[in-house]
């Protein structure tokens, strides 16, 4: 089932312009400012609105709010999948405060019919793949809204006590702020999702087993060569080592010609966005004619999900 992908908001830090903040134009790319807390801390920055003392789930809303302007978005049209940062043990409480302040950027989605939410952090767009297949194929919705916010926490003086107690973002380099709207269609050439899988991080399981679970089951199930690899980057050597420890597993459908690429070098941490911007990289660039074979996309979460995607071309 070939997709088109129709942008109407990409936006990474200040940046708007699709060719920069997709890495497409030779002589632009995303330019991080340093943000200085106090004389012991700062750090480099993509941020939308500047650092502040905002309310973590306030800040979100004033993100999407200014992403937005500009944009007439006719929510009601079409279903809706948001793509939302992760949080351990999928709190209701803390979801069902996060959509309410994100409704008040965007009103129309708080009565919404079909609004569908995917609160797995990188791997959000990985969980909403079936779900978005169904929509369009099942159900014959014409188009699908897609929607990713994310913000890294650093940029936030106000945290939440959950982000507070997280550590997990803060070896990571450029802590970035990012807004993605996207209409998926159905298409007689274009973008082929051939598989996919995800994998939920226990406790009692280690990070490197859960990745080479993940690349096992692609050389079983899928077993094509990978011409480009897409794989999670944020400044942190930990993530990293979880899949370049497993990398082997893929031999032999991975050697000296597979591209390996790693965006967060540029963009910084996305969180929610991740998947959907690295879906928006590769796609472009299958357009453009730079990609001719398979890609597989890792992502990473910042706690406990995993997950993969092979995607090609058909024209």
């Amino acid at each position: 089932m070939p997709i088109d992908i129709e942008f109407e908001c990409l936006r990474i830090g200040e940046d708007t312009d699709h060719n920069v903040v997709l890495g497409l134009d030779p002589l632009k790319r995303l330019q991080a400012q340093l943000v200085e807390v106090d004389t012991n801390k700062n750090f480099l920055s993509l941020p939308i609105i500047p650092y502040s003392n905002e309310d973590y789930f306030q800040r979100l809303s004033t993100v999407l709010e200014i992403a937005l302007t500009g944009h007439e978005v006719d929510w009601q049209s079409a279903p809706v999948l948001i793509l939302l940062p992760e949080q351990e043990g999928l709190d209701d409480e803390y979801y069902q405060r996060l959509f309410s302040n994100l409704c008040q950027a965007a009103p129309a989605l708080t009565f919404h019919s079909e609004c569908y939410l995917f609160p797995y952090g990188n791997n959000a767009l990985i969980f909403a793949w079936r779900h978005l297949e169904h929509l369009l194929h099942e159900q014959k919705a014409p188009y699908v809204w897609i929607l990713a916010i994310d913000s890294d926490p650093r940029l936030s003086q106000r945290l939440s006590v959950n982000e507070q107690n997280n550590d997990a973002w803060l070896p990571s380099g450029i802590a970035a702020e990012s807004v993605i709207l996207v209409k998926v269609s159905i298409s007689g050439s274009g973008l082929i999702r051939n598989w996919f899988t995800h994998e939920v991080q226990n406790k009692d399981i280690a990070k490197n087993n859960v990745i080479e679970s993940v690349f096992e089951r692609y050389s079983k199930e899928y077993a094509k060569g990978v011409q480009q690899f897409y794989a999670p980057y944020n400044g942190n050597s930990e993530r990293v080592k979880e899949w370049a420890n497993a990398y082997h597993l893929l031999y032999p459908f991975v050697g000296t010609r597979t591209q390996v690429v790693m965006t967060g070098a540029v963009t910084g941490e996305l969180g929610a966005c991740s998947g959907l911007y690295n879906l928006l990289h590769l796609y472009t660039r299958y357009q453009r004619g730079d990609y001719l074979h398979s890609t597989l996309q890792l992502e990473i979460s910042k706690k406990q999900y995993r997950g993969a995607a092979s995607y090609a071309w058909h024209q």
